[in-house]
């Protein structure tokens, strides 16, 4: 998985949005899981030289260890809304 963020951009909210993605999905292999956390986390912190946002840190440990009933409310609520734009963009094509 190679993902880049645009360091001139609202990089911020690509990686929520990454995070998003990652998360809504719930995949039994564990050491698959730790690489898709890996390899966002580390094209974040090369690109814009920063540690991500701890909030989206912790949902992102918390899916590792509990699966997607372990993220918090607040990502359980932007996956809903991720998906449903992903519905949205599907119907429209």
């Amino acid at each position: 998985m190679t993902l880049t963020f645009d360091i001139n951009g609202d990089y911020k909210t690509e990686f929520n949005r990454a995070v998003t993605a990652i998360t809504r999905n719930d995949y039994s292999d564990a050491a698959y899981k730790n690489a898709l956390v890996q390899a966002v986390t580390d094209s974040y912190v090369n690109t814009t030289g920063e540690q991500p946002d701890i909030r989206e840190l912790d949902d992102l440990a918390s899916w590792l260890i509990f699966g997607k009933k372990g993220v918090s409310v607040k990502k359980k609520i932007e996956i809903k809304a991720y998906e449903a734009e992903l519905k949205r963009n599907e119907e429209a094509v």
